[in-house]
Parts: structure tokens; sequence; C-alpha cells
């Protein structure tokens, strides 16, 4: 069995796979939500995936962690994936691989400068995945002026960061973005999808050219090595690294921990069908291999510090106000 522990706002990423591709595993993967941790007294033997780490309040990740810490001293019929203490959030990631030359963009959390090396510059939140809240700054007065308007909308200053752009673009100004998986070590080529606009989310340019590009990348997995270092740096065992291949050099936008596995086969365009097949191939595979075979009916006793309880209880309450 695996369980997928995730916030119960954010569980369609994993309900859809299930839904669709990932229908024939839905005997061994079961969602769990975090905030009905308090309320159970055991929790089964299997493999467990601690996601969505990144939207996380402190309160949220103690709990995580002491979940995590009674299930690791459960012996070897319990498998733990993303350690919530360890594991990088974006702007601790993005640092670490700016300040160790494998980036060359910086990250600038707004509630510490307002001032960045260079323009131009975007700004978005630390704990979403919903990209630029911005246009691209070209001065400090439009990043001065894009600041004041995301405060004055309710986003909260310390969850703002400034980043300094690169662009992903070729000759012909078509964008590009890689995405590969990590499941327990394992990469897994996700797609390479190019468009004419500097944030993709979906591809908007798909020909004979691309599509084998694509399946060329599917097939050769050509930054495998760089990924697992980079994922094991970011002390991540799960998740989808979104990244752009820049004079040679691989420059990583994020790592989602709690990613969109699959959209719904009608989502895709024709044409891409069969590359998302054969990665439905690979990804089913990859979770049946993390798979532990062990009794179901084992029970791990959860026993939770109610201080923690009652601080994630008032952070709830606060939040919702």
């Amino acid at each position: 069995m695996i369980i997928y522990f995730v916030n119960a706002a954010n569980r369609e990423t994993m309900d859809l796979y299930l839904k669709s591709w990932g229908a024939s595993l839905r005997p061994m993967i079961k969602i769990a939500t975090y905030d009905r941790l308090p309320a159970l007294p055991t929790l089964p033997a299997g493999t467990y995936i601690f996601s969505d780490l990144e939207r996380m309040n402190p309160i949220q990740r103690a709990l995580a962690t002491e979940v995590w810490n009674q299930l690791s001293a459960a012996g070897p019929n319990v498998r733990l994936l993303n350690h919530p203490a360890q594991a990088l959030g974006r702007l601790e990631l993005l640092h670490t691989l700016h300040d160790s030359g494998r980036n060359q963009f910086n990250v600038y959390p707004v509630s510490e400068t307002h001032s960045p090396q260079r323009f131009p510059v975007f700004l978005r939140c630390a704990t979403d995945h919903l990209g630029s809240l911005t246009k691209l700054l070209t001065t400090q007065e439009e990043l001065d002026s894009a600041i004041l308007a995301a405060l004055l909308h309710g986003l909260r200053l310390d969850d703002l960061l400034i980043v300094e752009y690169c662009s992903a673009a070729d000759a012909d100004g078509v964008h590009h973005k890689f995405a590969a998986f990590c499941v327990a070590g394992q990469i897994i080529p996700r797609h390479l999808i190019f468009s004419r606009d500097w944030i993709l989310k979906l591809p908007d340019l798909l020909d004979a050219d691309k599509l084998a590009r694509e399946r060329e990348y599917f097939q050769t997995n050509p930054h495998e090595q760089t990924l697992r270092e980079v994922f094991q740096a970011a002390h991540i065992d799960y998740g989808r690294c979104d990244y752009a291949v820049i004079n040679g050099k691989i420059q990583i936008w994020e790592i989602n921990t709690n990613p969109v596995v699959m959209l719904l086969p009608k989502q895709y365009q024709p044409d891409h069908l069969p590359v998302q097949k054969e990665f439905a191939t690979r990804i089913r595979a990859a979770f049946e291999a993390i798979n532990l075979p062990v009794d179901p009916g084992q029970q791990i006793p959860l026993r939770l510090d109610p201080a923690i309880i009652t601080r994630l209880a008032q952070a709830d309450a606060c939040s919702s106000r």
C-alpha cells in the first residue's frame, strides 16, 4: 500500500491521475489529508509519500515531522519519502542552486530586500505553483509598484519572491521547458514543451519537429544524473522538477512535491497522446516499485503531541478569518 499525504485543498493532483491513467493503481494508492491526522489513532504499514511540503505552514510541518518520526520507528514495514523537516522549500532550493553555481539566476525574499542585483525580474509566491504574478519588470519603479499592488491584493510579505529572469527562448523566440519526475531516486522524463510565451504551463506549439524532440528526451533521459543530484541536494524523494537548458547549462525553476501526475486523456492534443501513454507506463511502474507488499491489516499506533494539535487548530482558525 502507498499512502499519499496531501493538503485537502490540493488532492486533485493525485485524484485526477487515479481516476484516469492510474485507475489500475487505486487499490494500491490511498490518499490521506494532513488535516485528518489528529483524529487517527493508527496508520497502516506501507509506503508513505509526504507531498505538498512547500505549501505547509510551520505548525503543519511540525505535525508532519512528528508523524514521520513515529512511522520511521516502525521498522522495515514502512517506507518514507520526502522528510518534512529536511526537504528544501523553493527559496532555500534556489539559493542553494545559485550559491553552488548551478543556477545563473538569483531569487530574493521581498521581506529582506526590494533591490535585486539585475533586471528584468518578476514576482511570484514562495508557496504556490501558479507561476509569475507579474509581467517582466525592468526597473526598480516597476518592481516597487508591483510589490505594493501584490500586498494590497492581500498577498503576504513573507511569501513574495523577486526572481531574476533568464530567457529560455531560442533564436526564433520559442521558449522551452523540461520537466522530470523523481520517484525514490528514479528520474522519469515528463515532458518537453514549447511556447511563444515565457510562462509555460501547457504546450501551445506542437508540430512534428517538437514532438520528435520530446520523444528523444523521453528515450535518452539526458539530464538524469544532474537531476538526481538536484533532488538529493533538495532532500526530496518524490516530486517533479521544472527546468530549462540555457547555453548548455541546466537551470532549475522549481521542484513541486505535489505535482499533477497526468491530465485527463481528453485534455491532451491527439498528436501528444503517444508520449503521454509512454509516460503513463513509466510512472505506473515507478509507483509499483516503491510499494511495500505488507499486511494491510498491520497498524502502527499514532500518538500526536496535544500541543502540536492545539497550535495547528489555532493556525487554521487564524487563516480562515
